[in-house]
């Protein structure tokens, strides 16, 4: 498949990614053992597959479908679904960031590719939503802290002795989650492509996104 696809085609490899991210969507999901409220879900993969195989604009276009199909169906809406798009969006931002650099840096195969998709991916998911995360904890949802804070304590015995230190606790290992969660999402999602595609079966795609950055010189 060409490195252009039409409309068409984009809406209907986005609507059936991202239909396939909502339905993993209600299979079991591994909370974060310090903050139990942030989940570990393999809902994201079908997105990251979407962008590694088809590229930025099918992967983001997925990303927006997930989140309207999350919003009407989803738990904790709509703050959970727009949650979730913010801290997926924001991570093929990044990964896309490292592919920039990857092509303009060269060489380095495969594991020097998914270094720096993760690197970027994790680095903008993180620095996005700990603006994000103080927004609802310090500003809209202040409620929120006094849980979060409870869950940190308990997990891991510290003790916050003031709000702004509850608040920059549930700050960082929020982000220790969402760097976490990069990796969770693109390794499995890479590997993935990268065996389908080679079995041919890729929806006829033989020569994914991700190949095409790989072998560019």
């Amino acid at each position: 498949m060409a490195a252009t696809q039409s409309k068409p085609i984009t809406i209907a490899v986005a609507a059936s990614f991202g239909a396939l991210a909502v339905v993993l969507t209600l299979l079991p999901s591994l909370p974060f053992p310090i903050i139990p409220y942030l989940k570990f879900d393999i809902a994201e993969i079908p997105v990251v597959v979407a962008f590694l195989g088809f590229g930025p604009i099918i992967g983001i276009t997925t990303s927006l479908i997930y989140w309207a199909i999350l919003t009407m169906v989803g738990e904790f809406t709509p703050l959970g679904p727009f949650l979730k798009f913010i801290a997926v969006m924001s991570m093929l931002v990044g990964m896309w960031l490292g592919s920039r650099v990857y092509s303009l840096v060269g060489r380095g195969g495969m594991a020097s590719f998914l270094a720096q998709l993760m690197l970027f991916g994790a680095v903008i998911r993180i620095a996005v939503m700990t603006v994000v995360n103080y927004l609802v904890l310090a500003v809209f949802f202040p409620y929120f802290l006094e849980f979060a804070s409870s869950a940190v304590a308990l997990s891991t015995g510290i003790q916050a002795t003031s709000q702004l230190e509850a608040l920059l606790l549930v700050l960082a290992f929020t982000a220790v989650f969402n760097a976490i969660h990069t990796a969770l999402s693109l390794l499995p999602s890479a590997a993935l492509v990268r065996k389908i595609s080679q079995e041919g079966v890729f929806l006829r795609l033989t020569e994914t996104w991700m190949l095409r950055i790989l072998l560019r010189r």
